[in-house]
């Protein structure tokens, strides 16, 4: 997968069996694969800020530059591709292609991605809890014991917030706000599509909540200024806002772009949240 290079930012890294098939069929493949990955972190320089492995597929959140993301998930994925053909008598690809990376690139997108790799056991309703599924680093953010790769959940949550309080405030809202969504039919990948849409949404949302602080301006028209900042196509935004076609937002964000343009002070209080 072609990827801009991009400095130190946290991603979004999914990955799934090939032709769906299981990656972890017992509790020795998942440790396997989390001894791995802690190694390919450390080779890389990367760092690992929370995971959700699933039987079929894996959710990963990686700080890291372009470089060292590729450097971490080549060599993770290559090396627990050998384990498991020569474990399972397989030849060929263990992966079903080359794992898919989204950049996180606000506070708020990183932490409703977190929460939303936390529920993942939920949505496919192998647990009632998240931190009922075991491998998970939900435990480390719970501040429960028992998770098998120890993360440290101040690393991310000091993007949000330098003040411990206001992160782990925002935090379990993410945690919530992920709980009440609509279930849907859990998927073991995501498009980039699909991923911009979810964005947008999110974004979509923290503008409605946080409407008294937007000057006056429409909570929607706020939420597709920052998606267009994040790089979400005004296609998976009228994908959300069935009303609107892309060129009608194409339209709306170029006079919305026009009028921040001359007010700076305004541009600068409806900064990408």
């Amino acid at each position: 997968m072609r990827r801009i290079k991009r400095p130190t930012i946290g991603w979004h890294v999914i990955a799934r069996g090939a032709r769906r098939l299981d990656l972890f069929k017992d509790g020795h493949d998942f440790m396997t694969f989390l001894i791995m990955l802690r190694q390919a972190l450390l080779a890389s320089g990367s760092t690992l800020w929370a995971f959700t492995l699933m039987s079929n597929h894996y959710h990963l959140i990686i700080h890291a530059s372009s470089e060292q993301l590729t450097g971490c998930m080549r060599r993770v994925n290559r090396c627990y591709s050998r384990y498991h053909n020569a474990k399972y008598g397989l030849v060929g690809h263990a992966f079903d292609g080359p794992y898919k990376a989204y950049a996180q690139p606000t506070p708020i997108l990183l932490l409703r991605t977190i929460a939303y790799v936390f529920m993942n056991p939920v949505t496919a309703g192998i647990s009632s809890r998240p931190e009922e599924w075991a491998w998970s680093s939900v435990r480390d953010y719970l501040g429960l014991p028992g998770s098998p790769f120890n993360v440290d959940p101040r690393a991310a949550l000091d993007q949000v917030s330098k003040d411990p309080t206001v992160a782990w405030a925002a935090f379990h809202r993410a945690m919530e706000r992920e709980a009440m969504r609509p279930k849907r039919v859990a998927s073991d990948t995501l498009t980039r599509t699909q991923v911009h849409a979810q964005q947008f949404e999110w974004l979509l949302e923290h503008a409605r909540e946080s409407e008294a602080q937007l000057a006056g301006e429409d909570p929607i028209l706020m939420a597709l200024h920052w998606g267009r900042q994040c790089g979400i196509s005004p296609k998976a935004m009228s994908s959300v806002l069935s009303d609107r076609t892309a060129d009608q937002i194409s339209q709306a964000l170029f006079r919305f772009s026009a009028k921040l343009k001359a007010d700076p002070a305004r541009r600068k209080r409806l900064a990408l949240p």
